[in-house]
Formats: C-alpha cells, sequence, structure tokens
C-alpha cells in the first residue's frame, strides 16, 4: 500500500462499511475527513476526543504531537483541555531523546493552555523511529464561539468561499529541509534554512480556528498530512460538490518553494500542519478577522456544483486528483541530495 493516509476507497470499502452504530451518545457519523468525535455524557453535556498518529524522530515527534491533536479538536470547533500521548519507540532510544521529547511537548501545551494528562511508553523492537498516538480531549460548549454541542457540520455547500490560512507545505518543509539540511545550506544560505526550521511556531490553528467558529464555517479541515491540493479532495468529497480554486492566490512562503525546488516536490502536496480549510459563507469577512489578528490568510477559490474539481493557472484549467499518499514526501528518500 502507499504511504501515509489509507486510501478513500479502501476506507470506505473495507473500515466505515463494516463499523455500525450502537450508542446514541456518540454523535458524529466516522467518515473520511472527520478527524475528532462527540460524545454525549448527560443531559445537556458533551466531551469531545480526536486520536492522531506522529512517527519521526525523537524531536520531530515532540514538536509535532500537540499540534497534531490539538487541530484536529479546533476543526470541530472545540478547545482542547488536555492531551494524552502513548509513545512505541525503537531499542535504541536513550533516557535524553524522552526528556526532549516530553519537553517540547510540555512547552507546545503550555502556549495551548493545556494539560499533557499522561499516556503510555513502550521500547519495541518491531519500530525503527519514534510512532505516537496523540488522543486530544474537549468540551464542546466551553468557547463563546457558537458552536452546537454537535460539533461542527463538516460538510461544505455549493457556493462558499474556500478559505485558507498561512501557507501551502508549512510542516513538509520543516520535515525536508532536516532530510537534507547539508546538502540545502550549501546551494542556499543559511537564512531560508533557519526561516524554515522557525516554522514550527506555526503549526497550532487554535487561533484561527476559534476566529473563524464565531461566522459559524460549514467546515474546517486541517491540512497537517493531506497538503492543500489533498484538503480540497477530501472537502469536496465530504461535501458532494466540486471547486475551482486559483493556483496563484494559494499563499506558499518563498522558502517552502526554494527548497521543494531543491528537492522536486510539489509543494502543494506536502504536508502542512498550521495551515486550515475553511467552508464559509462570510470569506472576505473572515480573511480580514484573521488578518487583523496577524493570521495570514486568503480566498483561494469556492466549492460549485457538480464534481469538477478544477485548478485554475491563468488560461489553463486542470483537474485535482484524489492524494495519492505522501508521494511528494517520499520522492527523494534513498537518493542522495548533492
Amino acid at each position: 500500500m502507499k504511504i501515509g493516509k489509507l486510501q478513500e476507497s479502501i476506507l470506505d470499502r473495507s473500515v466505515f462499511k463494516q463499523i455500525h452504530k450502537r450508542n446514541d451518545n456518540i454523535l458524529c457519523k466516522p467518515k473520511v475527513g472527520l478527524g475528532y468525535q462527540i460524545m454525549r455524557t448527560g443531559p445537556d453535556t458533551y466531551a469531545a476526543a480526536a486520536v492522531n498518529t506522529v512517527e519521526g524522530t525523537p524531536f520531530q515527534v515532540g514538536v509535532l504531537a500537540v499540534p497534531r491533536g490539538v487541530n484536529s479538536l479546533a476543526c470541530a470547533g472545540v478547545l482542547p483541555e488536555g492531551i494524552m500521548v502513548s509513545l512505541t519507540v525503537p531499542e535504541n532510544t536513550q533516557e535524553q531523546d524522552f526528556r526532549k521529547m516530553i519537553e517540547a511537548m510540555e512547552q507546545a501545551c503550555r502556549a495551548e493552555g493545556i494539560d499533557l494528562a499522561g499516556g503510555h511508553t513502550q521500547i519495541s523492537p518491531n519500530v525503527t523511529k519514534v510512532v505516537a498516538s496523540v488522543t486530544a480531549l474537549g468540551v464542546p460548549g466551553n468557547t463563546d464561539a457558537g458552536i452546537l454541542p454537535g460539533g461542527n457540520p463538516a460538510a461544505p455547500s455549493e457556493g462558499q468561499s474556500i478559505v485558507m490560512t498561512k501557507w501551502a507545505g508549512l510542516s513538509g518543509s520543516w520535515l525536508l529541509e532536516q532530510d537534507c539540511h547539508e546538502a540545502f545550506v550549501k546551494k542556499y544560505n543559511h537564512d531560508i534554512a533557519d526561516a524554515i526550521a522557525g516554522m514550527d511556531q506555526f503549526f497550532s490553528v487554535s487561533r484561527e480556528a476559534y476566529i473563524a467558529a464565531k461566522l459559524e464555517p460549514s467546515f474546517m479541515f486541517d491540512l497537517s498530512e493531506s497538503g492543500i491540493f489533498g484538503g480540497l479532495w477530501e472537502a469536496a468529497q465530504m461535501g458532494h460538490v466540486g471547486l475551482e480554486v486559483d493556483l496563484k492566490k494559494i499563499p506558499v512562503r518563498q522558502e517552502t518553494v526554494e527548497l521543494c525546488d531543491f528537492v522536486d516536490v510539489n509543494p502543494y502536496k506536502i504536508p502542512s500542519l498550521g495551515s486550515l480549510l475553511i467552508a464559509t459563507d462570510h470569506g472576505e469577512r473572515l480573511t480580514h478577522l484573521l488578518k487583523q489578528q496577524g493570521i495570514d490568510a486568503a480566498v483561494i477559490g469556492c466549492f460549485t456544483s457538480g464534481n469538477d474539481r478544477v485548478i485554475i493557472n491563468d488560461d489553463e484549467r486542470r483537474y485535482l486528483e484524489p492524494p495519492r499518499g505522501l508521494e511528494e514526501c517520499i520522492k527523494m528518500k534513498g537518493r542522495q541530495i548533492e
């Protein structure tokens, strides 16, 4: 199978079709693109949870774990209360690796105002890098954003604007630069590499999700794995709609362009943890509110009737293709970058 998220067709055919609802207190039907669950805990009380997997070096997992969990809940309009992390690590992991991972997670939790609420740690001969399962916990209605107890409906509609926050390829750039740092700085100056290394400060989407929730969006999607092209495809699939997006309106940092040219990958197909895709009836108003708070955002297109998913680049119109795992991120694996 392809590396990355399981293909949508396999998910539908071999996973979701085998899941049957038995409990009326579980409110959201599992489906592609829905990264959270809302549970009724009483007549007027609810709990929310989201589960994600993060893998990489101890440093990478330490930095990525908290925003991966937090962002999934943010897409439901829920601010988290805490996260739990289950770590499976290789045999050669050192105590200092654990110290660095937890230090990074605690720093991210402190910035979000949440607790690292516990978890599990296991050393295994069956993994070659750290694998973390991250569970974020929250309470719907713990903000004044007006989100209904059932969470964000999570389905875009025809005619709605597509708003994208921050920039394409954020976390993909951050990860790729670490893989080719020495070769990259030989061709480009250290300022560009340092700018990419600093992209981790943008990985949380809590602030923009909170602002967007006040305008009652019909859909918010975290681009942590899919990248912008994959996220657009999944959004259209969930709403059974088409879309038209202007490629030139998709924000991307010049540092990401330089790096992706260097390693020959598409910046629109690499992970973009920290970037949020929003379907809204108030695109221009939302981008104005976000920019007032210092958050980059742009209306990049709109959802349309039918099933055509079109990317426009000047006079060229081409159809968006279904995401194919993390093929862009593994292009450079197994070959020397010089």
